[in-house]
């Protein structure tokens, strides 16, 4: 058990019951948050404009028919505005 030991001299040693549970900060957690959001914002924006792209240049990419036809199929359009 460790203990520590404070400026006037006496020491302070946590108790063995009570485990503090350690996890991420409120501020780690609100990072996380604003990382994956625009994460799915970046994909998005990526999968609409592979959606208008023609197959030859997708399967250039490295695409297989496959994908392309998943990629078509769940009918991204593309932005009414620049973003």
């Amino acid at each position: 058990m460790t203990t520590t030991t404070l400026s006037a001299g006496t020491s302070f040693a946590p108790s063995a019951d009570k485990a503090r549970k350690v996890g991420p900060t409120r501020l780690a957690r609100l990072f996380a948050r604003i990382v994956a959001g625009q994460e799915a914002r970046a994909r998005r924006i990526v999968r609409s404009h592979l959606a208008h792209q023609p197959d030859e240049a997708l399967v250039k990419l490295g695409w297989t028919q496959v994908e392309i036809d998943a990629l078509r199929r769940e009918g991204h359009v593309g932005a009414a505005y620049p973003l």
